[in-house]
């Protein structure tokens, strides 16, 4: 409530005081950041006390928490403790590598952009799908979804509105032209354009990276490895690309 007062999002406030807690137990920041308070996990009261410091902007530090994680571990140090994609905190599921996928590749940095978090819960560590069709099916749900939130749909009725009830929703709505070759085609070149967009604003794949947190997590589906990470990320990238010169300018 406190934060939605203050227009605040709440995973990325929430991301950006759990770096100043672990920040504060590492011995990176003092009481002095802190205006004499002792930053710990599982204090609700202190929580909104730093929250009202934000907000008053009592103090340099309380004011810098404002611009988030990726800001604040870069002026006083513990990049390592930050977790954030494109500078934008992550959620705190932490199913396993294809949540951070999703997170790293979604058009706006969110879990809500591919479901990641999804395929990790569906497939434990010794599932026999192979990681690429795993990947495909991050890939495929997120180009579905620039489709379905074109369409205001509730992305909590995603199962029940399928490409192929979709496909019939609109038809029924005389709307003809749309079948699921014009959809598929149209995912690719909201998907490629979206990231066009995303690049003339200062995207660069080169600087996105598996936070150091979270590297070798003992995830729902498996730790989290770096190295598959990046491979994994450099396939998408090829997708990416492809989607890219689908764009009709």
């Amino acid at each position: 409530h406190e934060m939605e007062r203050q227009g605040w999002d709440i995973i990325s406030m929430g991301g950006t005081l759990a770096w100043a807690m672990d920040a504060f137990q590492h011995g990176i920041i003092g009481k002095k950041e802190s205006l004499g308070e002792v930053l710990r996990f599982g204090d609700g009261d202190l929580i909104l006390r730093m929250l009202k410091h934000i907000a008053l902007q009592s103090n340099e530090f309380y004011t810098d928490l404002e611009k988030g994680s990726a800001y604040c571990s870069q002026k006083y140090g513990g990049e390592h403790l930050a977790i954030h994609f494109g500078k934008n905190e992550a959620p705190g599921y932490l199913t396993g590598i294809y949540f951070m996928l999703g997170l790293a590749t979604g058009v706006r940095f969110s879990h809500l952009d591919g479901a990641g978090y999804d395929i990790d819960l569906q497939h434990s560590p010794d599932s026999s799908a192979s990681r690429k069709d795993l990947l495909k099916k991050l890939y495929d749900e997120a180009r579905w979804r620039l489709i379905f939130n074109s369409l205001v749909g509730c992305l909590f009725s995603r199962k029940v509105y399928t490409p192929e009830q979709t496909e019939k929703c609109l038809q029924i709505m005389g709307m003809e032209h749309f079948n699921l070759s014009s959809l598929d085609e149209l995912s690719h070149q909201i998907h490629g354009l979206k990231f066009h967009c995303r690049e003339m604003l200062g995207f660069n794949w080169k600087k996105m990276s598996l936070p150091a947190k979270v590297k070798d997590y003992p995830a729902y589906s498996g730790n989290i490895h770096e190295d598959e990470f990046n491979d994994q990320l450099k396939q998408y990238q090829e997708w990416i690309e492809k989607d890219k010169q689908s764009v009709k300018f």
